[in-house]
């Protein structure tokens, strides 16, 4: 994911503590965080910090997969930054 961007593979957020990312969310749509778990391994990602959600997050009445797209591609540029959801 990080030379579709020229992004150096070492790179991490020279902060990470003072740093966040965030998704917002108007259409009730949830985060399969399974899918999101599989999205890393696939990548060859690291392992994220835990997504934190501010409101309802319901996998299990899943309605589009959008949500979870936004998750995997903040989490594959911006390693071991907070994200919110």
């Amino acid at each position: 994911m990080r030379k579709l961007y020229s992004m150096p593979e070492a790179y991490k957020a020279p902060a990470p503590e003072k740093n966040s990312q965030a998704v917002i969310n108007f259409l009730g749509i949830s985060i399969d965080e399974k899918d999101t778990r599989k999205f890393q391994r696939l990548m060859g990602s690291r392992a994220q910090p835990q997504v934190q959600y501010h409101g309802i997050n319901n996998s299990s009445q899943l309605t589009d997969v959008e949500g979870s797209i936004d998750v995997q591609w903040i989490q594959g540029i911006g390693r071991g930054v907070s994200k919110y959801i």
